[in-house]
């Protein structure tokens, strides 16, 4: 017995060696594999570049400029809040800057590939955005314009008001250029009490007795007449340059969606699209564009669509919820607004809206708890008001018609129980009732059913609903106290009905639709610390920033 251990001992020791042996010479291959892989892939190396152009803005990224292609590079320790534009010697290793050597002195020597910058057409509303088609056309500028009828050319001079009627058009399409790059006025269109004036061409399209008006310019120009119509100037840095990043991102899907193709067009300058030159550029809004020039968010190598909206509720919605989509989007998933963004809070923070908060009981509940959210300071965080059912009643008879040849498949009417079909109604008679009968994710009313004297409708979406259960004549008091009147629809989709007596008491919270990027809980991330890049992560998670030249069309 124990020559046999001896012996299986000895075996045992045999096949130790050779198992440590497979597996050093395993080892020893892939030591070299690595090694063979670090070498050729060159990030053991540092290299310089040569008097390259290069903008660095305050942070750790860098940028090598060439031509329309822009080269992404991090910087680290003091330099990070240097800024520089202009010639430079870099010493990098992979994608790590170690050293610059700035050279201001050869910028207007060297030879830069001139650019042709990207251009946008955006289509001109009238005064108050309610038409999409002008009467008249009134123009002038502080400096000479000219104008451009076919093979005619007449030139206006500074402070000169041209006025021009479709029926006095003696070409198809006039243009309208400044001979000095200055801005044009159009005196016959109003944003609020201000006159607004436009960079770039004016081009007027005769359509029978009205003019269409279409205002081509370069794509960062136009984001400067973006950027403070929809974002207070005022905001913090990041959260501007968040917002021009989403704006730019916006714009290029839209140019790709081409929707306004009919009227050779890209966008307009409505809320429809994005709000453009309702309020005067400013320095602020402007460096942000500049700051972030050229980048956009991307899903993978695809544009992302990175919807905005003004203040969340405490929880955002789903593309699909509110029908921007027809299917889920990763990117654009509902999550609660809490004050802890970290990815570890992430699944429970995605739960919450897309199944808890989607329950009328728990939605309602949420809205009276208080929590730590946010935007939980923000006037509209939440809002109430009381409406008659004479007021509603109105509101729903004079509007209904509208609603169903905008969104005919959205508007179906009663035929038994449980049985709707699609229908055009004009009037429901007298109102008796109104019942939100399904939540979309994060608690967003996406579909309700109005009784009515004549008919019994069921309205699907919450702008239809928002729209529908209104009143002009309503005061809406907000967190912070406010009375709030002269909006057209409710503030958002989150609210809960409760009937007292003869009218409805409505409270809600949020502005906006509440898809994507709230701006005032871009504003509070960026007062926590955040960078536009995590402001931008945070409401669009899992997407990119790159450059245009960067990703596929």
């Amino acid at each position: 017995p124990v020559s046999h251990m001896v012996v299986k001992n000895a075996r045992g020791a045999v096949f130790l060696k050779r198992v440590i042996r497979v597996l050093g010479i395993f080892l020893i291959f892939g030591l070299a594999a690595g090694a063979m892989w670090f070498v050729q892939s060159g990030k053991w190396k540092t290299t310089t570049l040569k008097e390259v152009y290069i903008e660095k803005p305050e942070g750790d990224t860098l940028w090598v400029i060439n031509g329309q292609e822009r080269t992404e590079y991090k910087v680290k320790g003091a330099v990070k809040e240097k800024t520089y534009e202009g010639i430079a010697d870099l010493e990098v290793r992979g994608k790590c800057v170690r050293k610059i050597v700035c050279k201001p002195d050869k910028a207007k020597g060297v030879e830069q590939k001139e650019e042709t910058p990207e251009t946008i057409r955006v289509l001109l509303t009238t005064t108050d955005f309610a038409e999409k088609e002008h009467d008249e056309v009134k123009v002038r500028s502080e400096k000479p314009f000219v104008v451009k009828a076919g093979e005619s050319e007449k030139r206006c001079e500074g402070g000169e008001e041209l006025c021009i009627r479709a029926v006095d058009m003696s070409a198809e399409t006039i243009t309208i250029h400044s001979a000095e790059e200055a801005k044009l006025e159009i005196t016959s269109i109003k944003r609020g009490e201000r006159i607004p004036s436009y960079r770039g061409t004016l081009e007027l399209k005769k359509n029978g007795k009205k003019i269409r008006i279409i205002n081509e310019l370069p794509l960062e120009q136009y984001l400067y007449g973006v950027l403070p119509s929809e974002m207070p100037a005022e905001y913090p840095e990041a959260a501007l340059r968040a917002q021009a990043v989403c704006a730019r991102s916006y714009a290029e899907k839209q140019k790709q969606n081409n929707r306004l193709q009919e009227y050779d067009a890209q966008v307009d300058d409505s809320v429809a699209y994005q709000v453009y030159q309702s309020q005067p550029e400013d320095e602020r809004a402007n460096k942000a564009v500049d700051d972030t020039k050229g980048l956009v968010v991307c899903s993978g190598n695809i544009l992302a669509s990175t919807y905005f909206f003004a203040t969340s509720c405490g929880v955002t919605t789903s593309s699909d919820s509110v029908l921007f989509t027809n299917k889920e989007i990763s990117y654009l998933a509902g999550q609660v607004q809490s004050t802890d963004i970290s990815d570890a809070k992430k699944g429970e923070r995605d739960r919450l809206a897309a199944d808890t908060y989607a329950e009328d009981d728990l939605f309602c509940e949420f809205l009276e708890k208080e929590q730590d959210l946010l935007e939980k300071e923000e006037p509209w965080f939440r809002w109430n008001m009381t409406i008659s059912l004479e007021q509603m009643e109105k509101n729903i008879n004079e509007r209904l018609a509208d609603r169903c040849d905008k969104t005919p498949d959205r508007i179906e009417v009663r035929k038994g129980e449980g049985l709707y079909e699609k229908g055009r109604v004009e009037n429901i008679g007298k109102l008796k009732r109104v019942v939100i009968k399904k939540r979309g994710c994060g608690g967003v009313a996406q579909t309700a059913v109005i009784v009515g004297s004549e008919v019994t409708i069921r309205v699907t979406s919450e702008y239809n609903i928002r729209m529908l259960l209104f009143s002009g004549e309503a005061v809406i008091r907000r967190k912070d106290g406010k009375e709030v009147t002269g909006l057209s629809m409710l503030p958002s989709g989150f609210f809960r009905l409760k009937r007292i007596g003869g009218a409805y008491e409505i409270q809600g919270g949020g502005y906006g639709h509440g898809v994507g990027m709230s701006q005032t809980g871009a504003r509070q991330l960026a007062n926590m610390g955040k960078n536009e890049q995590e402001i931008i992560c945070h409401y669009f998670p899992g997407v990119s920033i790159l450059s245009m030249s960067q990703i596929g069309s």
